[in-house]
């Protein structure tokens, strides 16, 4: 909106174009840093949600690990409720 802003007062001829172009570098270079700025926060929150599938994944395999010990007689139901109370909790 500052651009249009300053491209209409040019045209009015409001503002010389010395300053024109001064603030329209201004203009340009705090853009040009919101866009990279946009950008690696995008890029930061792709890396953390697959940071989080992959431990979704890690914890889901733990529970079928442990349910499947489970049903085979492998472990005691109080190891297994501790078990599952740690891998809800990483949930």
């Amino acid at each position: 909106r500052k651009e249009q802003a300053l491209n209409e007062l040019l045209e009015k001829k409001k503002v010389p174009s010395e300053l024109y172009d001064e603030l329209q570098k201004t203009f340009e270079g705090a853009l040009n840093q919101l866009k990279t700025d946009a950008q690696t926060t995008s890029d930061n929150i792709d890396k953390y949600i697959a940071r989080c599938n992959a431990q979704i994944r890690q914890l889901n395999s733990a529970l079928i690990h442990l349910e499947i010990e489970r049903e085979i007689g492998r472990i005691d139901e109080n190891s297994y409720q501790t078990a599952i109370e740690m891998i809800q909790d990483g949930l």
